[in-house]
């Protein structure tokens, strides 16, 4: 038996963490108490943003009612505190009980693995997508409003002062 995919409401789910997903993050540091004007997204800014990060969930053995989740998602938690929450739907991809270790190894360590070397250049890439969105979208967020959503300032989102040579695969875009 394979993944099942399933959509249901966010503010019908029912998520704990499993508690392997507790014992391996509990050095975790994530601030989800800065202030964030959830409030300024429209409803399908905010299911897109919600679309782009599918739950990973086994249902729990203690109570059918609740489902694990297997990895972290904060814009999970920061989107339930948006005005519109009734209406936004979040993707579970149910996986099999068997499978529980393979799916904490690849979202819990590769993924962090894999996505460090984009994230370590991901201020200045948000600093060029901005510059080059406001030539071509009619209506583009300020380094401000970025910074904040970032909980960074907005100085942090600046041009890097020295080329950056990359090795091994690259996007091209075109």
């Amino acid at each position: 038996m394979g993944i099942r995919v399933k959509s249901r409401a966010l503010s019908k789910l029912n998520l704990r963490y499993h508690p392997g997903v507790d014992q391996i993050t509990n050095q975790d540091n994530l601030a989800l108490d800065s202030v964030v004007d959830i409030h300024t997204l429209s409803l399908h800014m905010a299911q897109t943003l919600l679309s782009l990060s599918p739950l990973i969930v086994c249902q729990s053995a203690e109570d059918k009612s609740t489902d694990w989740q297997l990895n972290l998602n904060p814009i999970v938690a920061i989107l339930k505190q948006h005005p519109d929450a009734h209406k936004l739907n979040a993707t579970l991809h149910y996986v099999p009980k068997n499978k529980l270790t393979e799916v904490m190894i690849a979202t819990l360590l590769l993924a962090p693995a894999f996505n460090y070397r984009q994230q370590k250049g991901v201020l200045t890439h948000l600093f060029h997508r901005s510059e080059q969105a406001k030539n071509i979208l009619t209506k583009c967020p300020s380094k401000k409003i970025l910074a904040e959503f970032a909980g960074i300032n907005s100085s942090a989102i600046r041009k890097e002062k020295r080329a950056n040579e990359t090795k091994g695969v690259s996007i091209q875009h075109g």
